[in-house]
Formats: structure tokens, C-alpha cells, sequence
């Protein structure tokens, strides 16, 4: 019995150091996975702090653009709007420009003026 016993401890041994690598091997493909999501989770999360920062930045200027007024009385003037002390000439021939004439305030948020 002392050699038979020896073999199937043998052969016991080598069926736990089996499973063993097998756990090990699916622990440390786990853990790879876990990175690669986690990284590319990181890499999306960067990307919107990005653009959040970018915005911030767009609507700082905002911020100081509406504290200026010629700033404002220009971009009231886009719009159609007119002093007080102005007093309103009408070419007929440039009126229809004056129409199309495109207003560009200040961007926000990446986006043309009206």
C-alpha cells in the first residue's frame, strides 16, 4: 500500500496544483479585464471633464462679455434694436441687406449666433 498510496498522493497533488493554476489563471484574466474596463471608463470621464472645462472657459467669456457694455449695445444693435439719441435712415436699396445681415454674438457652448 505504500507505493499505490504514493501515486494516488501524487496524482491528488497534481489534480489541486491543476485547479490551482486554472484559479489563478481566471483571477489574473479577471483583473486584466477589470483594468481594460476601467481604463476606458477613465478615458470617457476625461473626455467629458474636457468638455466641461471647455465650457466653463466659453461661458467665463460669456460671463464677461455681458459685464461690457459695447459689447452689449453692439449685440443689441444686431438684433435690430437702436439707441435713443439714434435717429433711423432707411436706404430702400440696402434695406434687404440689412435684413440678411447675419448677427454673431458671442458662441456659447460651441454654437453660432442667431
Amino acid at each position: 500500500m505504500g507505493v499505490r498510496g504514493g501515486r494516488l498522493e501524487i496524482w491528488l497533488l497534481g489534480i489541486l496544483l491543476a485547479l490551482g493554476i486554472a484559479q489563478m489563471t481566471l483571477l489574473i484574466g479577471s483583473a486584466a479585464y477589470q483594468t481594460f474596463r476601467w481604463e476606458s471608463q477613465i478615458r470617457v470621464a476625461e473626455g467629458q471633464v474636457h468638455a466641461l472645462k471647455r465650457q466653463v472657459a466659453v461661458l467665463s467669456k460669456g460671463v464677461t462679455a455681458m459685464q461690457n457694455s459695447a459689447y452689449l449695445r453692439e449685440l443689441a444693435r444686431c438684433f435690430g434694436f437702436v439707441g435713443a439719441a439714434d435717429r433711423i435712415l432707411v436706404d430702400p436699396q440696402h434695406a434687404s441687406a440689412f435684413r440678411r445681415r447675419i448677427c454673431r454674438p458671442l458662441p456659447l457652448l460651441g454654437t453660432a449666433g442667431p
